[in-house]
């Protein structure tokens, strides 16, 4: 497997595009910082793999389909973490 090396004090941010969060789960908790699933169309049963990542400080979900209670676990797993909606 290929890694990629963030400096120090930088960020690393990713954008996903596919309604696919599986992926996902082959990040360390502390892998990234940002997360942008903007427009996804995602079950409450594909955000387990967002709720490891321990070191999100910011989630958007812009036109993301997200219930209440999905958005409520997230903040519960995720307390250090700004939802953009």
């Amino acid at each position: 497997m290929n890694e990629i090396a963030v400096p120090a004090g930088k960020e690393a941010r990713l954008k996903l595009e596919i309604n696919d969060l599986v992926l996902l789960g082959k990040l360390g908790p502390e892998d990234i910082q940002e997360l942008d699933l903007t427009g996804l169309n995602l079950k409450a049963s594909d955000w387990r793999p967002v709720k490891a990542l321990k070191s999100l400080r910011r989630l958007i979900l812009t036109n993301a389909q997200i219930s209440e209670s999905v958005e409520a676990d997230l903040k519960q797993a995720l307390p250090d973490c700004s939802i953009v909606r």
